[in-house]
């Protein structure tokens, strides 16, 4: 749902036409898959600062498909790119792609028609699972694993023109009360305040301080002894019940 939503932010700003799809592959050799993928993505960044692509292709998401010939066992990885396109001459591309990678000339181009195509074409590939012919060899399998540990499966590229829209501001609910910090609630529950001993112990069971039978009464009484220990919840907290993984904000103001 996340990688669904920031890909609609990109593409709520310019229309499906202006986006196209483009298929770059590598020609089947029997080097090892890890050395195969190393040598698509050095292409590709490559590629994008030809002048063939480069100001022509502005931004837009790659992914990365693998494939293995049943026969030859041969690893096939590929890019399956939606770019946003203003002009791209597919004879030169060819040309280009053939010079960068030694003499892999096929590609593939389609028109993307609306925004959601454009999506579904994206997460199509990035959940693809591995081949039938990977999944029932256990070698291969291991390969495929050790070769794609610490990729990136999604590559974006370039910036777009617009800023995706700012996310909406936080916003706490009208109905709360601004009461202080744990410290001055402390120091009021200390001086007798049965308001301020309720709302610690409220925010002791918030932060499962009591978990191990730590009472509000226990920490008050500590934090009550004279001369007061530095930083003094938490050192009470620590000596009373063996809690320091609990570490109170007591410069903070709580909401109740």
């Amino acid at each position: 749902m996340a990688i669904r939503e920031s890909l609609a932010r990109y593409f709520v700003h310019a229309p499906a036409k202006q986006w196209q799809f483009i298929t770059l592959t590598l020609r089947h050799t029997s080097a090892p898959l890890a050395q195969q993928l190393e040598f698509l993505q050095s292409c590709f960044k490559r590629l994008r600062q030809d002048p063939v692509w480069k100001g022509r292709v502005t931004h837009g998401f790659a992914v990365i498909e693998i494939t293995r010939n049943g026969k030859t066992h041969q690893w096939h990885p590929h890019l399956h790119i939606l770019g946003h396109v203003r002009f791209l001459d597919w004879s030169k591309l060819r040309a280009a792609w053939a010079r960068l990678t030694h003499g892999s000339n096929i590609i593939d181009c389609g028109i993307v028609r609306t925004n959601a195509d454009a999506i579904r074409y994206v997460l199509a590939y990035l959940g693809k699972p591995p081949p039938e012919t990977v999944l029932h060899d256990d070698a291969a399998m291991l390969e495929l694993y050790k070769a794609m540990h610490g990729q990136h499966l999604l590559i974006r590229f370039g910036r777009p023109p617009i800023k995706p829209p700012a996310a909406e501001p936080h916003k706490l609910p009208s109905d709360l009360v601004w009461l202080g910090s744990v410290e001055t609630l402390i120091d009021e529950a200390i001086g007798g305040s049965e308001r301020a001993r309720m709302h610690i112990e409220h925010w002791m069971l918030q932060r499962r301080l009591d978990a191990r039978s730590l009472q509000s009464a226990t920490l008050l009484a500590a934090l009550s002894r004279k001369p007061h220990p530095p930083d003094t919840i938490e050192s009470a907290i620590a000596r009373e019940a063996d809690l320091a993984q609990y570490r109170a904000e007591v410069h903070y103001d709580l909401p109740f």
